[in-house]
C-alpha cells in the first residue's frame, strides 16, 4: 500500500510549485530601470547636448546625480527629480538613504510628468511606504505611468492583477498588460507562470519555457529560481536537465529563495552536479533547515522524512519527524498529508489517519485517492467495505499517474473482485503498471500476453515479462518460464 522513502521524497518535488507569487519588495532601486532616453529628442546641440551627456555620466557614476539633478533637473521633463529620488532610496550619491526625500523627490517628478517617478509614487502606496498602503490609488497611479509611457509600470499593472492587489485577481487581464511591459525581466517570469499554469488563456509550455529562460539569462532572480525549478522537473517542452538546473537554483538558494533552497539541498543531498561531485549532507541539511525557517513546505517535508528515517545526520525520530510533517502539511504540502495517512495508519490510530487522508482527497493527491480506496475495499478507518465504491478511487487515482492504482485495478479486473472478470480492462492497467515499474504487474502482464487476456497475444513479449518477474523474485514468474522450458 505504501512506497518507499525516495518514492516520498520524489513525490513531494513533484508537488513542489515552481511558480512563486513574488513578494512585496523594497521600492525600485536598480538604476537600470533609469531611462536612457533623451529629454529633447533630435539632433541635440547647446545646452541639451551638455545636459544630456550629464544624464548619461550621471547613470554611469552615483556621485554625479545630485549634482545633474540640481542643475538640470527644471528642464529635463522630471527625470532630475526622479534621480534625486533614486540617489536618496539608495544613499549611494553621496547622501544617507532617506524615504521621505526620495518621495518627495519622485512627487516633483510626477507633477512634471516623469511617468517612472508616477510608478515610483504608485509602487510607494502599493507597499504602504512612506505613505499610507493604499492599493486602489496605487493602481490609479500605476494606469497614469503606463499611458505616459513607463513599461515598468505595465509591469506593475500587470503584477497587481496577478495578485489581485488593489483590484480582483484577474490572469487574462495580466497577460495583456505584461506583454505591453516589453523587455522587463520581472514580466517574463510572470508570463512564465501564466502560460505554464494555464492561467488567463490557453497552457503553453514553449512559451513558460521560453519567458522563464528570457528572465533567467536577463537575471531576474526570481526568474532563475523559476527557470531552475522548471529545468529540475522537466516539462512537455523541457527535459529534466539537472546540471542545466544547477547554477539558477544554487543562485536562488545563495540569495535565501526558499523553493530554491529546497532543491538546491536536494542536489546536494545526492551529490549530483555539485561541486567535488559526492554527496554533502550537512550543507544540505543547513540549507533544509534555512529554508523551513522561512515555511517552507517542501524544506520541511524533507527535513521531516529525514528526522523519521535518520538520513542526513539526524537520529531516527519517527514523533519529531511527524511534528515537522504536520508543519509541511499546514504550509500546504500535499504529500506531507499522505506521509501523515501513512504513519498514523501504520500506528494503528485510524482516527487520525482518516482525518489526513480527508484531506489528502479534497487536496485531489493520487496518492489520497489511492489510499481512500484501500479503505473502501478493505473496511478500515471505521468505513464500511464498498468494493464498487473502491474501484472509483482507485480509477481517480490511476487518471493521475499513480502506478499502485493500476496495479490494484489490474488485480481486481483480472482476478473478478467484483464477481466478473474483465480481461481487456484488467490487461490494461497491468501493462500500464508493469511498464511503470511495479514489479507485482510483470506476471499479470506476461500472463495477458501469453494468453490472450486483453485480445492480444505476443508469446515473445510475455517471455521478457516472466522474466523480469522472476528476476525480481516472483516465484510464480518461475513457474511459468520452467512450464515453458526456458531456464
Amino acid at each position: 500500500m505504501w512506497r518507499n522513502n525516495s518514492d516520498w521524497r520524489q513525490s513531494n518535488h513533484l508537488w513542489r510549485n515552481y511558480n512563486q507569487s513574488r513578494q512585496p519588495q523594497a521600492l525600485i532601486t536598480d538604476l537600470s530601470f533609469l531611462r536612457l532616453d533623451t529629454a529633447e529628442g533630435g539632433d541635440l546641440r547647446g545646452e541639451a547636448w551638455q545636459r544630456e551627456a550629464d544624464y548619461r555620466a550621471a547613470l554611469a557614476d552615483p556621485r554625479k546625480r545630485l549634482a545633474y539633478a540640481r542643475q538640470h533637473g527644471a528642464k529635463d521633463k522630471g527625470r532630475g527629480h526622479y534621480m534625486t529620488a533614486a540617489c536618496y532610496l539608495q544613499g549611494d550619491c553621496g547622501e544617507p538613504a532617506d524615504l521621505a526625500q526620495a518621495l518627495a523627490a519622485a512627487r516633483r517628478g510626477a507633477e512634471a510628468g516623469h511617468a517612472r517617478s508616477m510608478t515610483l509614487l504608485a509602487e510607494a502606496q502599493m507597499l504602504g511606504r512612506g505613505v499610507p498602503a493604499n492599493p486602489a490609488q496605487a493602481l490609479q497611479g500605476f494606469r497614469r505611468a503606463a499611458e505616459a509611457g513607463d513599461r515598468r509600470a505595465w509591469f506593475k499593472l500587470g503584477q497587481s492583477a496577478f495578485r489581485g492587489q488593489g483590484m480582483p485577481q484577474d490572469f487574462a487581464q495580466a497577460r495583456e498588460w505584461l506583454q505591453k511591459a516589453g523587455d522587463d525581466p520581472e514580466a517574463w517570469g510572470l508570463l512564465g507562470v501564466l502560460h505554464g499554469r494555464g492561467l488567463g488563456g490557453p497552457e503553453d509550455a514553449a512559451l513558460e519555457a521560453r519567458y522563464l529562460r528570457q528572465a533567467a539569462e536577463a537575471g531576474d532572480l526570481l526568474g532563475r529560481a523559476q527557470y531552475g525549478e522548471l529545468l529540475f522537473h522537466g516539462s512537455d517542452e523541457v527535459e529534466p536537465d539537472l546540471a542545466a538546473a544547477r547554477p539558477h537554483l544554487q543562485a536562488a538558494a545563495e540569495a535565501g529563495l526558499a523553493s530554491s533552497m529546497a532543491l538546491w539541498a536536494d542536489l546536494l543531498r545526492k551529490g549530483e552536479h555539485v561541486a567535488g561531485g559526492s554527496p554533502q549532507p550537512a550543507q544540505a541539511r543547513a540549507m533544509l533547515e534555512a529554508a523551513a525557517a522561512q515555511g517552507n513546505d517542501g524544506a520541511l517535508f524533507d527535513l521531516g522524512l529525514a528526522q523519521a528515517t535518520g538520513q542526513l545526520g539526524y537520529t531516527a525520530d519517527a514523533e519529531a519527524g511527524r511534528r515537522l510533517m504536520a508543519k509541511a502539511a499546514d504550509a500546504g504540502s500535499r504529500p506531507a498529508l499522505d506521509w501523515l495517512t501513512h504513519h498514523h495508519h501504520s500506528a494503528g490510530q485510524g482516527i487520525e489517519a482518516r482525518r489526513y487522508n480527508d484531506k489528502a482527497v479534497l487536496a485531489g493527491t493520487a496518492r489520497g485517492y489511492f489510499n481512500r480506496g484501500m479503505a473502501e475495499l478493505e473496511g478500515f478507518w471505521g468505513l464500511a467495505a464498498d468494493q464498487p465504491t473502491a474501484v472509483g478511487w482507485f480509477q481517480k487515482s490511476a487518471v493521475l499517474g499513480y502506478i499502485g492504482a493500476h496495479q490494484k485495478l489490474a488485480e481486481i479486473f483480472l482476478v473478478g473482485l467484483l464477481g466478473q472478470k474483465d480481461g481487456v480492462t484488467g490487461c490494461f492497467h497491468a501493462q500500464v503498471a508493469a511498464a511503470g515499474g511495479s514489479k507485482d504487474a510483470y506476471l499479470w502482464a506476461g500472463q495477458c500476453l501469453e494468453h490472450g487476456l486483453g485480445g492480444r497475444v505476443d508469446k515473445a513479449q510475455a517471455l521478457q515479462w516472466y522474466r523480469r518477474a522472476a528476476a525480481a523474485g516472483s516465484e510464480s514468474a518461475q513457474r511459468q518460464l520452467t512450464r515453458l522450458g526456458v531456464r
